[in-house]
């Protein structure tokens, strides 16, 4: 009975941890949507500022169809006038060996408002790249940037592909947290749970072994 009340409690209580922090966007993360309703989207490429959400969706609409205007916006380009990458990044691409292009990200902050950063790619003759970013920081992929990216937080939502090294553009888009690394919160929250469920269950073990420990009288089979 024991044994079982110990592994049920700590059972749920490694549920409860590991719903923290979880890497896994929320199911209703449409950015791609929220994108073409907003008309306040920071850098953007396409018209809205100053447009209602209605014209804006219009206009968008005469650029293409939505997967087209989507693969557009996320695509790699040439670096042209419009690109201005720090010495950091055009000195990390050269040490790379590679061409360096412009890589816009859709990103969603924790207050609800929309910007699309550039990242930059650095890709060599044989087609081989990685992703650089304004500190001249390189990632061979989409995880290793998520890992380790300084740009972003898990707070930020991210739309971008996933081939995030590819030019222009190929595979599939995701939506992700901008950095794998779960906030603190949850798990200091889930921690300070965790322990209170030990304490209690430590404190209620005692309470079991006082009340069935003997109060007085010989031990079975002892002599007089």
């Amino acid at each position: 009975m024991r044994r079982g009340v110990i592994a049920a409690v700590l059972a749920g209580a490694v549920l409860l941890l590991s719903g923290c922090g979880s890497d896994q966007p929320p199911d209703d993360a449409n950015l791609f949507r929220e994108y073409t309703h907003s008309t306040s989207v920071e850098n953007d490429p396409f018209p809205g500022q100053g447009m209602s959400s209605e014209d804006r969706i219009a206009n968008l609409a005469s650029y293409g169809p939505p997967e087209a205007i989507q693969s557009s916006l996320l695509a790699a380009g040439e670096c042209a006038d419009d690109c201005h990458p720090g010495g950091a990044t055009r000195a990390a691409a050269k040490a790379f060996g590679g061409e360096l292009y412009q890589r816009l990200v859709l990103v969603k902050h924790d207050d609800g408002t929309l910007a699309l950063v550039p990242l930059y790619v650095a890709q060599k003759p044989d087609k081989s790249g990685v992703l650089v970013d304004g500190s001249g920081t390189t990632y061979r992929d989409l995880n290793d940037f998520l890992d380790n990216n300084g740009t972003f937080t898990h707070d930020d939502l991210l739309l971008v592909p996933e081939k995030v090294t590819a030019v222009p553009g190929e595979g599939k888009i995701l939506t992700v947290y901008g950095h794998t690394g779960a906030s603190a919160v949850p798990w200091v929250v889930g921690g300070a749970v965790l322990l209170g469920v030990v304490a209690g269950l430590v404190a209620w073990l005692a309470l079991r072994r006082r009340a069935v420990r003997p109060t007085g009288g010989t031990e079975p089979g002892a002599s007089g």
